[in-house]
């Protein structure tokens, strides 16, 4: 990655893995979820950060238009919102646990190079399982289909699965200039109930069909 990227992506790889403390709280208190986009009970966020923007270097053509809609095998289409970081550093994607964010910093659909990154609730105490709780059901080779804002259809194939400690979340899920493959994440785990939030992120790196 070039310098400016990859101090961007630095940045905010912290501050995805701050806000991904906070994607699913079950059993939490007071019958609510945990707001998106909040740093969860007894964790401070982090200092306020410039919003992330998309590169202007390429990509700039009619191909290279947001994600719509991802689907996983074994479920419906999920529709997918355009989110960047939010005033206390977090990522603040839809509360909708059936609703998942595209992280604007990543690489849009039609891009040649570089990573898609898609993020999603796990769960919530009040909602129940959200959509991408079933990242834990994809196995190697199983189908991804994201639909852009155009209706065009991209295919992908799951080639890994990762999960891995917040506090040390994969530089990869970052790159922009590496070889182009989608990146969807949650939390995984185990869930610290003092923090109300789970230990890990669960990743699915998939790859251009």
């Amino acid at each position: 990655m070039g310098g400016r990227v990859a101090g961007r992506a630095a940045a905010s790889g912290l501050l995805l893995a701050l806000f991904l403390t906070a994607c699913g709280t079950p059993g939490g208190t007071a019958g609510a979820p945990l707001p998106a986009g909040s740093a969860p009970a007894g964790q401070a966020a982090p200092a306020p950060s410039a919003p992330a923007q998309p590169d202007s270097d390429d990509d700039s053509g009619p191909a290279n238009v947001t994600p719509a809609s991802v689907e996983i095998a074994g479920a419906g289409p999920a529709p997918v919102g355009l989110v960047n970081v939010a005033d206390d550093g977090s990522l603040n994607i839809p509360k909708d646990i059936d609703a998942l964010g595209w992280w604007v910093g990543s690489k849009p659909m039609g891009a040649d190079e570089g990573t898609t990154l898609i993020a999603g609730h796990v769960d919530s105490a009040t909602a129940g399982l959200g959509y991408f709780a079933k990242l834990t059901e994809l196995e190697k080779g199983d189908p991804i289909t994201v639909v852009d804002g155009l209706g065009e259809k991209w295919t992908f194939e799951v080639s890994e699965t990762k999960q891995s400690v917040k506090s040390a979340l994969p530089d990869d899920v970052f790159d922009t200039k590496g070889a182009r493959k989608l990146v969807l994440i949650t939390c995984g785990g185990e869930f610290d109930e003092v923090k109300r939030s789970y230990v890990d992120n669960y990743i699915v790196y998939a790859t251009p069909a």
